[in-house]
C-alpha cells in the first residue's frame, strides 16, 4: 500500500517518509489535491496524508474530492485520511465537523514517537486497530483487567496510579493518567450500554451507583508498557460510539481549569474526554457499530509535566459497519 502525500512543509515530508519506511509503505508526493484525487480513482487502497492547517486547504481538498470522486462511496475511506495541523483539534472545527474526518496529527513532531505512530499508520492500512498490543513490540509488558462492577472502578484506578508512580512516572503525571483512565472506564460503564431502541440505559444514573457488569455490559481494561510509552485501552461490547458527537461536543471543545470541574457537569456529559486527549500523546477510538468499542490512549514517559502536555499527539477515529 502507498501513502498519497500532499504538503509543502518539509518537516511533514521528513516525518511521514520516515514513518512509511518503518512499516514498508511507499510515500508518493502529489502536487495538488486534484492530482491526489486522480491517483485515488486509479487505486482506492491507499492512505491519504494532507496538510490541513488552514481551513482553505481543507476546503480545496474537499472540493476536489467532491467533484472528482464523490464523498459518499466506497472509494473515500475516512479511516485512512490523516490531516496534519499545527493547531489544536478544538481550533479546527472544519475538521471535526467534516463527514470525512478520520485522523488528526498535531505538528509537533518527535521522532521518539516514531515507532508508536508508524504502527498507527500500519494498523490503518490493514484495518487492524482494536488490539492494544498491535501498537507495541514484543518486549512490552501487558496486563489485562476485567471490571466486574461499577464500584470496582475506584479500586482499579487507585491501584494503577500507585503502579505508575512505582515504575517512575512523576506523581502529577500519574494523577493525570489515572484521571484519564477513570474517565474512559466511566464512559464504558455508563455511556456505552444501549437498549434495543438505541436509548442509553444508564445516561441518567448517578455515577456512584453499583452496577453489576455481566455479559454484554462487561468492561475490559488493558495496559501495555515498554519503558517509554504507556498504552491503555478500555473496551465495551455495545459499539454505540457516536463519532460526530465525540468530535463536536467533546474533543472539539476546550475547558479552562475552573470550567473543567466534573462536579458541575451534567451526568453523562463526557466532557472530560477533551481534557483526557489534551494530556495524552495520542488517542484512538475504534468502533464496530453495534458490536464493540475500544478506546486506546497513549502516554509518553517524560521528565516534566510541561513536556508531557506539549508533546506530539494524534487523534484517530476508526469506524466500521457490519456487512449488510
Amino acid at each position: 500500500m502507498k501513502i498519497l502525500f500532499h504538503s509543502a512543509d518539509p518537516a511533514d515530508k521528513r516525518f511521514f517518509q520516515e514513518m512509511a519506511d518503518l512499516v514498508g509503505l511507499t510515500l508518493k508526493s502529489v502536487p495538488t489535491h486534484g492530482a491526489l484525487c486522480s491517483e485515488l480513482l486509479i487505486d482506492k487502497d491507499v492512505l491519504i496524508v494532507i496538510d490541513a492547517s488552514q481551513e482553505s486547504m481543507y476546503r480545496d481538498f474537499e472540493k476536489n474530492l467532491t467533484e472528482k470522486v464523490g464523498l459518499f462511496n466506497d472509494i473515500v475511506n475516512p479511516n485512512r485520511i490523516f490531516y496534519i495541523s499545527d493547531k489544536h483539534i478544538y481550533e479546527t472545527p472544519y475538521l471535526f465537523n467534516s463527514d470525512i474526518f478520520g485522523n488528526y496529527v498535531y505538528r509537533a513532531y518527535d521522532l521518539a514517537n516514531k515507532d508508536l505512530f508508524s504502527r498507527v499508520l500500519k494498523s490503518a492500512s490493514v484495518d487492524d486497530v482494536f488490539l492494544l498490543d498491535r501498537f507495541f513490540n514484543d518486549s512490552a509488558k501487558l496486563q489485562n483487567l476485567v471490571v466486574t462492577s461499577s464500584l470496582q472502578k475506584v479500586t482499579i484506578v487507585d491501584s494503577l496510579k500507585a503502579q505508575l508512580v512505582k515504575i517512575g512516572f512523576k506523581t502529577r503525571i500519574a494523577a493525570t493518567i489515572s484521571t484519564a483512565i477513570d474517565e474512559l472506564i466511566m464512559n464504558a460503564i455508563f455511556d456505552a450500554p444501549i437498549d434495543e431502541t438505541g436509548k442509553r440505559i444508564y445516561s441518567q444514573t448517578p455515577r456512584n451507583s453499583n452496577i453489576e457488569l455481566k455479559e454484554r455490559n462487561s468492561v475490559e481494561v488493558k495496559l501495555a508498557y515498554n519503558g517509554e510509552f504507556l498504552g491503555v485501552s478500555v473496551s465495551d461490547k455495545h459499539g454505540s460510539l457516536e463519532k460526530k458527537k465525540i468530535l463536536s461536543q467533546h474533543l472539539g471543545k476546550t475547558y479552562t481549569e475552573n470550567k473543567y470541574d466534573t462536579r458541575s457537569l451534567n451526568i453523562g456529559a463526557g466532557l472530560g474526554l477533551s481534557n483526557v486527549f489534551k494530556n495524552s500523546g495520542g488517542m484512538i477510538f475504534c468502533c464496530e457499530s453495534g458490536s464493540r468499542t475500544t478506546v486506546h490512549i497513549f502516554f509518553k514517559k517524560t521528565d516534566s509535566f510541561k513536556e508531557f502536555k506539549d508533546g506530539f499527539r494524534f487523534l484517530s477515529t476508526f469506524t466500521y459497519f457490519p456487512n449488510s
